[in-house]
């Protein structure tokens, strides 16, 4: 018997990385985009109870300003039928004074609340199953998650020096996936591209074409010696 790819308890079932539900069905896009799907072995407890997990990242992602067509097909079809049956769905992201206009890249954006241990728990799951799925063994040591899409913050300052080296070594590791072939059936709605080094591997997560997520396998040593860790091995 297979054991969960999170953890040791045998598998019941089988989970979608990412989830299911960022794919939109056919009757709202008229294409095909739930073949050949990615799926791992899981327990219980990493995937049947997950669901509002699922549902709360993919309102996250979805509505990222530079995603493609897809994801405005999935936010005015799947979402916003989400949105109409569940109140509580639609106050985690929307209500008094939780949005607020930001100008970005001389574009007027709406910004939102985001709990990002939410968020990073989830995202950590899927980085895991691809990891499973790619190198056919279980990670169970420390998966870093770094973000390209959302606005880092440092003391509410997103110019802070803090903020400004983040976001460079970050951007630093994107550089070294972006040469490497891109992995997926589906990729205008999901692909990863995974780069190995010495100390750690690296994963770049692009969803909808947009929303960009860096993962990191790594262990302490790794995260001490940034520059020799992701250097790419021969």
């Amino acid at each position: 018997m297979k054991t969960c790819y999170m953890c040791d308890n045998l598998a019941t079932s089988r989970e979608h990385v990412p989830p299911e539900c960022f794919f939109p069905e056919q009757k709202d896009l008229n294409a095909d985009y739930r073949r050949n799907l990615i799926t791992v072995p899981a327990c219980d407890v990493h995937n049947l109870r997950k669901s509002r997990d699922d549902e709360y990242m993919l309102g996250v992602v979805a509505f990222h300003w530079r995603n493609n067509q897809v994801a405005h097909q999935q936010s005015t079809t799947k979402i916003k039928r989400a949105l109409k049956r569940k109140r509580g769905y639609f106050s985690l992201y929307f209500g008094e004074g939780k949005n607020q206009l930001l100008l970005l890249e001389d574009k007027k954006l709406v910004t939102g609340p985001v709990n990002i241990d939410r968020l990073n728990s989830s995202l950590e799951k899927i980085a895991r199953g691809l990891y499973y799925r790619h190198f056919n063994r279980k990670w169970l040591n420390n998966v870093g998650i770094q973000h390209l899409s959302l606005v880092p913050v440092h003391n509410k300052d997103p110019n802070h020096p803090v903020v400004h080296a983040l976001t460079q070594f970050v951007q630093q590791m994107r550089l070294l996936c972006l040469n490497q072939p891109k992995r997926g059936a589906n990729p205008d709605v999901f692909y990863y591209q995974l780069v190995q080094g010495r100390l750690a591997t690296i994963m770049l997560m692009v969803f909808y074409g947009g929303f960009e997520v860096i993962a990191v396998f790594d262990g302490s040593e790794a995260t001490d010696r940034q520059g020799e860790a992701f250097a790419p091995e021969d």
